[in-house]
């Protein structure tokens, strides 16, 4: 009696359930399927692994240009050792320059040595 007093309002607790169970089985069969994974995910997933060869096969040629300028890089050094002071000298010869009197008083010196020998000369 308990069952019967109850039935009608249970039938529909009851078909929720087995519409639940139906939609659950039916996910579940999709995801065996493979349905629930999309053909979009499938496709990037396809465009990152060539993406990912191009960038070894780039990586891979800039480890070979690096190689091949370290080389010629190194072998430009062996050869060019001896005139690697050059720049060291023009420094020297700069630092002698920059002891120059911007106001023309060794000139004035010079001129007054250069008349002195003058008229040593003349009065000899």
């Amino acid at each position: 009696l308990a069952t019967t007093s109850s039935g009608g309002h249970g039938g529909g607790k009851k078909d929720e359930l087995s519409s639940a169970i139906h939609n659950a089985h039916s996910i579940i069969d999709k995801a065996l399927a493979g349905q629930a994974v999309g053909s979009n995910v499938n496709s990037e997933i396809a465009a990152l692994k060539r993406e990912n060869q191009e960038i070894k096969k780039e990586v891979a040629e800039l480890r070979k240009l690096l190689q091949d300028l370290t080389v010629k890089c190194c072998s430009q050094s062996s050869t060019t050792a001896a005139p690697a002071p050059t720049p060291a000298s023009k420094q020297q010869s700069q630092e002698k320059d920059d002891d120059f009197d911007l106001f023309g008083s060794e000139e004035e010196e010079d001129d007054d040595e250069k008349k002195k020998v003058v008229e040593e000369r003349l009065k000899a």
